[in-house]
């Protein structure tokens, strides 16, 4: 992606505009994104993108889903193995193991843990999956007493040629309920180097890090009384160079496990609509197979 924006913008728009940006939003370095995924995601971003948010959080979404349907929690899931006419669902609930059989399966785990799950896959599924790849990723939170004036904004980006060891900072005290009256809330996203340097570190010296580099911007020394530390092994999927074009192979292919779909945020964005949207296809995909047996 970087040659070919450079090409077009320059190289001071490249570092200090596009860069962050695809940085703090996918938390991921511009050199390691396919240049169709980030003109992609400019595009959207262009054309009137806004925040919204559930209040009380986005797992308000899943746990109203969970109020409609029977869901059974708890369970680790070690295998899923379908037939023509059925899903094999193997499972550790309770120190036992257990297995249930069902119509179908819809598999949303992040894709490169599927093929350990599934090992039936056709080879053009294994194929496509081995290729999936998420970055690592670490965020801190930090709950101030006052919402910082220096922020009046959701959130800012840093450029990488500043020396900052964060990809961004987002100011999550602008969605409603997400913070008490006047305080702040902010979530720093650390860069992929400094995720992986501070993987193992106390969550304090995360949060000291986070605070010192904060410090050298004009958002200043902050001191806030309550912190969190965030760590995904799996934090977003990487759209790399000549991803799309396999996942359009992998969408439009022939070739299918039977009664089996899958969802992740990998098969359309690294958001979660994206995501949302995935799960969406997936079943209605499902729907559409088991009504034409």
């Amino acid at each position: 992606m970087p040659t070919y924006l450079r090409r077009i913008v320059g190289e001071d728009a490249l570092e200090y505009l596009f860069a962050p940006l695809v940085s703090s939003t996918f938390d991921s370095e511009p050199e390691d994104l396919s240049g169709v995924f980030v003109l992609l995601a400019l595009r959207l971003l262009s054309d009137g993108f806004t925040l919204q948010w559930f209040e009380g959080g986005n797992g308000l979404l899943t746990r109203t889903l969970a109020q409609r349907v029977p869901v059974r929690s708890g369970a680790n899931v070690l295998s899923i193995e379908t037939e023509p006419d059925g899903a094999k669902v193997r499972y550790r609930s309770a120190s036992r193991e257990r297995s249930v059989i069902a119509d179908a399966a819809v598999v949303a785990l992040p894709g490169s843990l599927v093929p350990q799950v599934c090992p039936k896959l056709t080879p053009a599924e294994r194929a496509f999956f081995d290729e999936v790849h998420y970055v690592r990723g670490v965020i801190a939170f930090l709950l101030l007493e006052r919402a910082p004036a220096a922020l009046p904004y959701y959130g800012v980006s840093f450029p990488r040629r500043e020396g900052i060891d964060l990809y961004g900072l987002a100011a999550d005290h602008h969605k409603q309920g997400a913070a008490p009256p006047g305080a702040g809330l902010l979530n720093a996203a650390l860069t992929a180097r400094t995720a992986e340097r501070l993987w193992e570190a106390p969550d304090a010296a995360v949060v000291q890090h986070v605070v010192d580099e904060l410090a050298r911007t004009p958002v200043g020394r902050l001191a806030p009384p309550q912190t969190a530390v965030h760590r995904w092994e799996a934090m977003l999927p990487q759209f790399r160079v000549g991803y799309t074009a396999r996942l359009a192979a992998f969408l439009s292919r022939t070739d299918r496990s039977p009664r089996l779909a899958f969802a992740g945020d990998y098969l359309v964005g690294p958001y979660t609509e994206a995501a949302l949207t995935s799960g969406m296809r997936a079943a209605t995909e499902i729907a559409r197979a088991l009504d034409k047996r």
